[in-house]
């Protein structure tokens, strides 16, 4: 079976991208609601390299552990160093980007909905742990140096996740969702017991509308949809549902829902004989020319301009 995690190539580039920053593709949905991917570089030159071939800025969460390497890590447009311990927590639309220094270089990131934490209760420990990721943060917040009781304990955790996610055997989500949960109690609790409320919600918020808004797009994205539409779905004005979107990710629900209909697009036109507008009508976009657009502004490229690079690579 081939693997379903990743390497990534080696670029070169510097910090042009932070007014470029574009989304990336890690489709997920309610089926399949996380990834697992191993980040692998083996060697490099002697400039810096971009861990990535663009910045990503996508309408997921990521959580992310460095084994081995080291490099610069950008979030916006702080700066910090990073290396074998490190974990970063991303939430979706937040722009970030690394530059590798030191090689080999290994990095295992998990990318899940956030509507998988909400399984854990909405107004409970989901919303508490969700904070974690999408409330506002310092680079020093999101990129943590763990300390060397819970090293080697994150590294299994990590591994265990991949090889499952891999090689998926009868209960492999189950296990990897354990694991994911494992690490992020673990993490919280570490914080809570150095005195810090990195990941108290108090005025976090109204995560019962998030999870209906989240799971009416999921549900409902390769179709028609309208701001007015989702609003009514959560009991929200046009104008509360713009400001609770912008308060939680920091993007639109424009911009989440075409960034989701995007990830999808990209994952079609990655199939054999992909019809470019079989695949804009797919997902829910309602004229080929705005699908071009969209794609283009979150992806760089044209959708066949995608395909070809995708067929080249391949």
């Amino acid at each position: 079976m081939a693997k379903k995690s990743e390497a990534i190539l080696q670029l070169s580039g510097g910090t042009e991208w932070l007014g470029q920053v574009r989304e990336v593709r890690h489709p997920l949905d309610l089926i399949h609601p996380l990834r697992v991917m191993d980040r692998r570089v083996a060697a490099g030159g002697r400039l810096p390299q971009p861990s990535v071939p663009f910045p990503e800025r996508h309408p997921y969460c990521e959580f992310n552990l460095v084994l081995e390497g080291g490099g610069d890590q950008f979030i916006g447009l702080e700066k910090v160093k990073r290396g074998p311990g490190d974990v970063m927590l991303i939430g979706p639309g937040i722009p970030h980007y690394g530059t590798l220094m030191e090689y080999p270089s290994r990095v295992i990131v998990v990318y899940f909905l956030p509507v998988l934490l909400f399984e854990m209760g909405p107004c409970g420990d989901g919303a508490h742990i969700l904070s974690r990721f999408t409330s506002s943060r310092t680079i020093s917040q999101r990129v943590v140096r763990l300390p060397k009781t819970l090293r080697a304990q994150f590294v299994s955790h990590f591994e265990i996740m991949l090889r499952e996610f891999d090689d998926p055997k009868p209960g492999w989500e189950l296990s990897v969702r354990a694991r994911l949960m494992d690490a992020l109690v673990a993490l919280i609790r570490w914080e809570g017991s150095t005195g810090q409320t990195l990941s108290n919600h108090s005025s976090s918020p109204n995560w019962v509308q998030i999870e209906k808004i989240l799971h009416f797009i999921y549900g409902h994205y390769t179709e028609p949809l309208y701001i007015e539409q989702i609003a009514r779905e959560a009991g929200l004005s046009a104008d509360n549902l713009h400001t609770l979107f912008r308060d939680t990710f920091g993007m639109s629900c424009v911009q989440y829902l075409r960034a989701y209909r995007v990830s999808h697009a990209a994952s079609l036109l990655c199939l054999p004989e992909a019809r470019v507008t079989e695949v804009a009508f797919a997902v829910g976009f309602e004229t080929l020319s705005h699908f071009n657009t969209s794609f283009r502004q979150f992806l760089g490229m044209s959708p066949r301009e995608y395909i070809r690079s995708h067929k080249s690579n391949k």
